[in-house]
């Protein structure tokens, strides 16, 4: 359990109905969640392999749209820790039910423990609460990213962007471009990922961890 665990991800969802992808496997050969519990009609609580969010994300918002309405917070499980326990983290998710108005599907997410004590920090910089459509479109920038760049030209990447000084950046800038495969550098140039402010590079960097590998 040790072992599965430290790859899954926690789902508390307060909304304004529970989503037939609680219900159905929707065909996949691997099921998508590993355990789910309904705790009303409205709260539930799932763990999935948290490089499967994107997928059951995809498809809770391809069934149901607009319709689904509220609130999911998704955080990572918590191993030992002897200031943060599971039972804390999702006290933390059920005070945030009555925060937002069952207008629309908004999501909350932390990609590790030690986040969910920087909740206002994390608001702040705009790494916390997405509308889900948006959240969603994170999620298949962070594949597409994971499958341009090898991991050590992910780290490269991010040490050229973060680069203070201008003349600095530009030079390691350069001299990247010259490694990259001609996809890689389309897509980075398309995004104008140079120009990304840190938060929002960051929150790709912790997306990544959250989908799967397809080459």
């Amino acid at each position: 359990m040790g072992s599965l665990s430290r790859v899954c991800m926690v789902v508390w969802g307060f909304l304004s109905q529970i989503p037939k992808t609680l219900k159905q496997n929707n065909g996949s050969n691997i099921p998508l969640i590993r355990s789910s519990h309904h705790i009303d009609n409205h709260r539930f609580l799932l763990v999935l392999r948290s490089y499967n969010l994107k997928k059951w994300l995809s498809e809770t918002l391809l069934y149901h749209g607009s319709n689904l309405k509220g609130l999911l917070f998704l955080f990572p499980t918590i191993g030992l820790n002897p200031y943060l326990t599971m039972g804390d983290a999702l006290c933390r998710a059920i005070q945030q039910d009555s925060k937002f108005p069952m207008d629309q599907l908004r999501i909350q997410f932390f990609s590790n423990p030690k986040q969910l004590n920087m909740t206002r920090e994390r608001e702040d910089r705009g790494m916390l609460t997405f509308e889900a459509s948006v959240f969603l479109s994170l999620l298949e920038m962070a594949s597409i990213f994971r499958a341009q760049l090898r991991p050590d030209e992910q780290n490269m990447v991010r040490e050229a962007v973060e680069l203070k000084d201008p003349t600095e950046k530009q030079f390691y800038w350069g001299r990247l471009m010259n490694l990259l495969s001609r996809e890689a550098k389309d897509m980075l140039a398309a995004w104008k990922f140079r120009q990304w402010p840190e938060n929002r590079v960051e929150l790709l960097y912790e997306l990544i961890n959250y989908v799967s590998f397809t080459p």
